[in-house]
C-alpha cells in the first residue's frame, strides 16, 4: 500500500493552479486532461491542431491520453500558420458534425486561436462570418469549453519577440514620456505668451514689430515679432529696453530657442542639450547687449539699467528677457574685448555631436535587426539525437553554456531557432528548450528539417 502511494506521488508531478479556470504545468501535465474531461462530464472531444504537430507526433501525445482513458474524440487539423476565415468555418462545420461537447486545442497561437473562434461561433452563431469577432465582440454566451495544450514558449515571449527586451520597451515608453513633457511645456509657454499679448494694448513699430504694453507685472521680453513691456516700464522711459528687445527680434533669436526646444524634446535625457540651451540664451543676451552699445548708448547707464531690472522674469522658455539672470556675465562681457565672430557660434558644436549620437543609435538598431538568429539543429541518427549549434556539435548539457557565451560575445540578446528533423522525439526538443530557458534568449522559434 505504501509503495503504491509512493509511486503515485512520483507520477503526479504536474503543478496545478486554480484561477477563474484551472491550469496545469510541469512534467506529466497532459495526463490531467483525462481527469478534467471526465470530471466535467464531457462525452467527446474535438481535437484542434495543425498538420505539423500530427506529423511530428506531438498531437499523438495527447490523443494517447484520450485513448488510454477511453475518451472518444475527433481530430481537426485544417489549421494554417496564419488561420483564414475558411479554416475557422471548416472547423465549425467539423465540430457540428462530430457531436463533441468540448475542444482540446494543441499547438501555438494559430491552433488555439482557431479553436477559440470555433468555440465562440458554436455558442454565438450570429458571429458566423468570423470577421465580426475582430476587436471586442459583444458575445452573449460562453464559448464551448476548451482545454488548451500550448506547445510554444508562451505568449509573453512573443509579445517582445521582434528583437526587443522588456527593458527596451520600458525605456522606449520613458523616452516618449520625456518627449511629451518637453513638448507640453513648449505648448504651455506659447499659450501663456499669447494670452499676455492678447490682454495688452498693441502699437505698431518700425520694421513690422508690434509693441505690446501690458498691465501685467511681468519683465519685458520679446517673442517672434512682439515686444512685451509693462506699462510701468513704458511710463518711466524704455528706449534702451526697446532697443535690446528689437535686437533679439532682428537676430531671430526666438527661432533659435524654438529650434533648440525641438532638439531638447528628442534629447531630453542628454545633459549636453540642457547646457546648450543655457549657453544659447547667454549668447543671445550678449548679442543684444552688443547691439545696444553699438548704437551709442552710454555703457555705464546701460549697466545701471540692467542692475535695476535684475529681479524678476517671465518664466517662459521661448522668450528673450531683458533682465536675464546672467547679469554678472553680461556686465563682464561689456568690459572685455570682443572676440572673433567665429566664437559666436561655438555653442553650436553640440549639434553635430547630437546628430552623430542619433545616427549611431539608428545604425545600432539596424545592426541588431540584421543579425541572424542562433540556429540549433536536432537530428536523429540511429535512434540518438545530435545537437548542432551554428555548425558546432554539442551535448544537451552544453547548450546553456554555448548560448550564454554567444549572447555575451554578441553584446545583445539574440533570437534562437530550434530546427528538428521529423523523427526527433518531442522530449528531446523540450530538453533543449529547458536549457535555453536558463539563458537570456529573447525568443525561441521552431522549424523542421528534412530527413536526409
Amino acid at each position: 500500500m505504501y509503495k503504491d502511494l509512493f509511486m503515485e506521488e512520483i507520477y503526479i508531478m504536474a503543478n496545478r493552479f486554480v484561477l477563474n479556470e484551472t491550469s496545469y504545468h510541469g512534467q506529466g501535465a497532459i495526463q490531467a486532461i483525462a481527469s478534467e474531461v471526465n470530471g466535467r462530464g464531457f462525452k467527446k472531444c474535438f481535437v484542434c491542431t495543425d498538420p505539423d504537430l500530427i506529423k511530428f507526433g506531438v498531437a499523438k501525445k495527447v490523443t494517447d491520453v484520450l485513448d488510454a482513458n477511453n475518451i472518444p474524440y475527433v481530430v481537426f487539423s485544417d489549421v494554417k500558420a496564419n488561420p483564414t476565415v475558411d479554416n475557422v468555418l471548416n472547423g465549425v462545420t467539423a465540430y457540428k458534425e462530430s457531436g463533441a461537447d468540448c475542444i482540446v486545442a494543441i499547438g501555438g497561437g494559430s491552433s488555439i486561436d482557431t479553436a477559440k473562434a470555433i468555440g465562440i461561433i458554436i455558442t454565438n452563431p450570429e458571429f458566423g462570418d468570423v470577421v465580426s469577432l475582430e476587436g471586442v465582440a459583444p458575445t452573449k454566451n460562453r464559448c464551448v469549453p476548451i482545454i488548451a495544450v500550448p506547445t510554444t514558449a508562451g505568449t509573453a515571449a512573443e509579445v517582445v519577440a521582434e528583437g526587443h527586451s522588456i527593458w527596451t520597451i520600458v525605456l522606449t515608453i520613458l523616452f516618449f514620456i520625456g518627449v511629451a513633457a518637453v513638448l507640453a511645456n513648449v505648448l504651455v509657454s506659447i499659450i501663456s505668451i499669447r494670452k499676455i499679448i492678447n490682454r495688452g494694448s498693441r502699437h505698431e513699430m518700425a520694421g513690422g514689430i508690434d509693441l505690446i504694453i501690458t498691465e501685467d507685472k511681468t519683465a519685458s521680453f520679446s517673442w517672434m515679432k512682439y515686444i512685451v513691456i509693462s506699462s510701468e516700464d513704458y511710463r518711466v522711459g524704455c528706449s534702451q529696453i526697446l532697443m535690446h528687445e528689437r535686437a533679439h527680434i532682428e537676430l531671430r533669436h526666438s527661432w533659435d530657442l524654438l529650434f533648440v526646444d525641438i532638439i531638447t524634446a528628442v534629447q531630453w535625457f542628454n545633459p549636453a542639450i540642457w547646457m546648450l540651451k543655457g549657453d544659447l540664451r547667454m549668447l543671445h543676451e550678449f548679442e543684444a547687449d552688443d547691439a545696444v552699445l553699438r548704437s551709442g548708448v552710454n555703457i555705464k547707464e546701460y549697466q545701471y539699467l540692467l542692475i535695476r531690472k535684475s529681479l524678476g522674469g517671465s518664466g517662459y522658455s521661448l522668450v528673450n528677457n531683458f533682465n536675464h539672470s546672467t547679469l554678472k556675465q553680461r556686465i563682464s562681457m561689456m568690459l572685455n574685448k570682443k572676440s572673433s565672430p567665429l566664437s559666436t557660434w561655438k555653442v553650436l558644436y553640440i549639434v553635430p555631436v547630437i546628430g552623430i549620437f542619433l545616427l549611431a543609435m539608428v545604425e545600432r538598431k539596424i545592426e541588431v535587426q540584421r543579425e541572424k538568429p542562433i540556429v540549433i539543429s536536432i537530428i536523429s541518427e540511429d535512434g540518438e539525437s545530435n545537437i548542432n549549434i551554428d555548425g558546432k556539435v554539442c551535448t544537451k548539457a552544453e547548450v546553456e553554456k554555448i548560448i550564454s557565451e554567444k549572447i555575451e560575445n554578441a553584446g545583445y540578446v539574440p533570437m534562437v531557432t530550434i530546427n528538428a528533423s521529423s523523427d526527433v522525439e518531442l522530449g528531446e526538443i523540450i530538453d533543449v528548450k529547458d536549457e535555453l530557458r536558463k539563458t537570456k534568449a529573447l525568443k525561441i522559434t521552431y522549424g523542421t528539417l528534412g530527413k536526409e
